[in-house]
């Protein structure tokens, strides 16, 4: 009697029969269970005890339909086939029996307890006391049309947590990922890296409004703050409740206010609830941004124009206003004309209406370092980051200047406060790799890269900062094949750059100059052309192509970069007269000093 025979027996005894049924039925089960417990705010592990019950069932439904037959007499125990004698088949019943429920709990630990590659942190750190995740705030009266009152009261909630200089606060663009997630909250809280998350939902009533919030602590699923406000649905009610639940949170995670944030937490940015859920309306555009593609820029231009018609005293509107202009990619005059105003207008106008507002003092900085006035810029992200600390894209914007002056150190510390704060940044995450590239760890920009590949974010721009890693480690044969899988995407132009000097570093000089005709005959801008130049060897060609670029032209990352590694790469050439000229012509471009220092 063998394995055919224990299969024989298992059909026999209708073990398949309800092995389907049971799965079945208990698919189902959980689907009813994770609806009810959504709609009724069960806490996390109602689902996980209702499953593991579920799974703890079926071995129990195995045994019980091997030992056990239902007959017209009532049920009675299975007779064996082989009338009282030992039957091997029992024996491997109870194997399959012990291998089930090994496999059943195992992959049911290693799904609840180990994250997935998306959940795992996107940067592996400290986690602070007093950091906090504000979940997207759900909407529970039935209809469409509050949802936009739920994104916009958590727009606002951010925005006030944000300006307390003691706790650490994940932005709006990584929150909102996790909307509808099925994952748990102590998942959603390591993968943002922060101890605490607050949820909640919104309730439109007629003319009335309620608001829960509850702050939990995810590695126990316990509230330590809980509280409901019901108000009349206007502007100066809504916005109270909204100061009120940032007052409890400081409070309850021991946050110290000064007098300055108190004010800024307790403020209403706007006298017209539609005005404000227009603004954050094109916030969530603008976040959704990608490189060369300007359709969310546009929309969200659109939005903020029509809130500051509500309310033309609204200085976040004019804030977002100034970040769209300088955010959209179109270079000739032709394609601005859909901007109301320019992008100095706009954050000059924010800055006249509150001059206190982190928001305003980051547009305007923007301002300054898309004109590559660097001192100017320095000082208004500063200010910026001394009134909102947690304002993640101030911290960014500082970042991106800093890298762009070749200050890489002072960039990374920037920029890792940026994605600590919005993990899920493309562009933040992109200056991380090339920021690591630049003071000398390879490997380590190359996991970063590959970090922000696996995330899903620009995955062309990842896949050229991993190119550059691999390049630096010497690693060229990855870096070719890399580079020649992604010659037709937006960063082909940096790939046949690329090409020339990893092909040339491995003595293949006929490839090389292939790619390097390509470049010529494409007609591209100096700054790909003086790389192809000197990756081939031709130093003085790339010296008299780097002359050749017009000082606005220094703002592109891969200018500076591409002059930087000429030098890094060929130490005589970098102590030659015409390198340091370049290299005061790139700070004069700046408006810095000679030697790179601001100007006192």
């Amino acid at each position: 009697m063998g394995i055919k025979s224990f299969f024989r027996e298992l059909k026999r005894r209708n073990i398949y029969r309800v092995a389907v049924v049971y799965s079945i039925t208990g698919w189902v089960l959980v689907q009813i269970a994770s609806i009810a417990a959504n709609t009724f705010g069960a806490p996390a592990w109602v689902m996980k005890m209702i499953i593991t019950l579920i799974l703890l069932g079926f071995p129990i439904a195995m045994v019980l339909t091997w030992a056990f037959e239902v007959t017209p007499d009532g049920v009675q125990k299975t007779k064996s086939e082989t009338d009282g004698a030992k039957n091997p088949n029992d024996e491997y019943f109870w194997v399959g029996i012990v291998i089930v429920v090994v496999i059943l709990f195992g992959g049911w630990w290693y799904l609840t307890m180990e994250p997935t590659a998306n959940s795992k942190s996107a940067n592996p750190q400290q986690i602070t006391d007093r950091s906090i995740a504000v979940l997207p705030l759900k909407s529970v009266s039935g209809g469409n049309e509050p949802l936009p009152l739920a994104e916009g009261l958590h727009d606002d909630l951010l925005t006030r947590l944000a300006n307390v200089s003691d706790l650490k606060v994940i932005s709006r663009t990584s929150v909102e990922k996790f909307q509808g997630s099925e994952l748990t909250l102590p998942a959603i809280a390591d993968s943002l890296g922060v101890k605490w998350i607050m949820e909640g939902n919104v309730q439109k009533g007629g003319s009335k409004v309620q608001i829960n919030a509850q702050l939990i602590d995810p590695s126990s699923d316990t509230h330590i703050w809980a509280d409901t406000y019901q108000r009349d649905l206007n502007a100066e009610d809504i916005f109270a409740i909204q100061g009120a639940i940032a007052r409890e949170i400081a409070n309850a995670l021991q946050a110290e206010l000064s007098a300055g944030e108190q004010d800024r937490i307790a403020g209403a940015p706007s006298g017209d609830l539609k005005a404000y859920r227009l603004y954050a309306q094109g916030r969530q555009e603008l976040a959704q941004r990608t490189y060369g593609i300007d359709e969310h820029v546009k929309k969200a231009v659109d939005y903020f124009h029509h809130a500051i018609k509500i309310d033309s005293t609204f200085a976040l509107a004019w804030s977002g206003l100034a970040d769209a202009a300088a955010s959209y990619y179109g270079t000739h005059p032709d394609t601005l004309s859909f901007l109301p105003v320019d992008q100095e207008t706009a954050a000059e106008r924010a800055l006249e209406l509150n001059s206190n507002l982190a928001e305003a003092h980051t547009s305007m900085g923007h301002v300054k370092l898309k004109n590559m006035n660097a001192p100017a810029a320095r000082q208004q992200l500063e200010q910026a980051v001394e009134l909102k600390p947690s304002y993640w894209e101030a911290h960014h914007l500082l970042g991106e200047l800093y890298y762009k002056i070749m200050r890489p150190e002072q960039a990374l510390n920037h920029i890792k406060i940026a994605t600590e704060l919005n993990p899920q940044h493309t562009r933040a995450r992109h200056l991380l790799y090339d920021a690591y590239n630049s003071i000398g760890k390879p490997e380590k920009s190359l996991e970063e890269a590959r970090l922000q590949k696996k995330m899903g974010l620009e995955h062309a721009v990842a896949i050229g900062g991993e190119v550059r890693a691999l390049m630096d480690l010497k690693q060229y044969e990855q870096a070719q094949q890399l580079a020649e899988e992604n010659l037709e995407t937006v960063m082909r132009h940096w790939f046949n750059a690329y090409l020339v000097q990893i092909t040339a570093t491995q003595g293949d000089t006929l490839a090389a100059q292939n790619y390097l005709n390509k470049l010529e005959t494409a007609n591209v801008a100096p700054r790909y052309l003086a790389w192809g130049y000197w990756g081939l060897g031709k130093t003085q060609k790339a010296i008299e192509t780097y002359q050749e670029i017009e000082p606005t032209d220094w703002e592109y990352f891969g200018a500076m970069d591409g002059l930087r590694r000429l030098g890094k790469n060929y130490p005589d050439v970098k102590e030659s007269p015409e390198y340091k000229e370049l290299i005061r012509s790139f700070y004069s471009a700046w408006s810095l000093n000679p030697d790179g220092s601001f100007p006192k």
